[in-house]
């Protein structure tokens, strides 16, 4: 059982990862205001990449 959900992991966290990628890109906090939280956006957007890629190599 925990094989099989363990298996959907990366998959369900590199979508999570680029969904969170295209909010830091492409909008701002004129489309959503929670994105003025967000001090550096472009900054989380480039570590979430990374991540995305290790998300991936995982997968």
């Amino acid at each position: 059982m925990w094989l099989n959900f363990l298996a959907l992991l990366p998959a369900t966290v590199l979508t999570v990862l680029l969904i969170a990628i295209a909010f830091l890109r492409f909008y701002d906090q004129t489309d959503f205001e929670f994105l003025g939280y967000i001090t550096q956006p472009r900054q989380w957007s480039n570590g979430f990449t990374v991540a995305a890629l290790l998300a991936t190599l995982a997968n």
